[in-house]
């Protein structure tokens, strides 16, 4: 949530609530006035981005240029020469930012999005940062500094499905 007060000499800042977690899927819910808007995610494997960017089809009543944060899907890839990137999920559309980031724009959208710097933004989330430690969080978890994050119902430490007995 951006929000100004007096201490803030009037600058936007970004304030996080448990309502704006981008990957808890029942916020969703609470942002559904927005959603429409930016075209956000909430689950498994949303982050959080900033930037000014809002559809097209949004009428005249909203524009670009007012600063705001929208939970989108993501995945980090490896380029070449050691530069990682991000590519972002925006409804439709998908943003392949560049190694270093920046501001890129959105087909279907006014404004642009703010990519992180993807060798940043990326540190221990590729497949090889849990090689052979935690299998690969099993093709299904986001790795984070050695640590499998698993959807629900998978098992914490690999991402493994629960076992069944019979």
């Amino acid at each position: 949530m951006c929000i100004r007060d007096s201490f803030s000499d009037n600058c936007p800042y970004f304030f996080a609530d448990d309502k704006g977690r981008c990957d808890n899927s029942k916020n969703s819910q609470f942002n559904s006035d927005t959603d429409a808007l930016y075209d956000q995610y909430f689950g498994f494997g949303s982050r959080c981005f900033t930037g000014d960017y809002v559809k097209s089809s949004a009428g005249a009543a909203f524009k670009k240029g007012e600063a705001h944060n929208g939970c989108h899907n993501f995945k980090c890839e490896e380029g070449t020469g050691g530069n990682n990137y991000v590519v972002i999920q925006v409804g439709g559309s998908t943003v392949v930012c560049p190694p270093q980031g920046g501001p890129v724009s959105i087909d279907g959208y006014q404004g642009t999005i703010n990519c992180p710097n993807g060798n940043e933004f990326c540190k221990g989330t590729l497949a090889n940062s849990c090689a052979g430690v935690l299998n690969y969080c099993s093709g299904v978890g986001k790795c984070l500094a050695n640590k499998c994050f698993c959807p629900l119902g998978r098992e914490t430490l690999t991402c493994t499905p629960p076992s069944v007995t019979f």
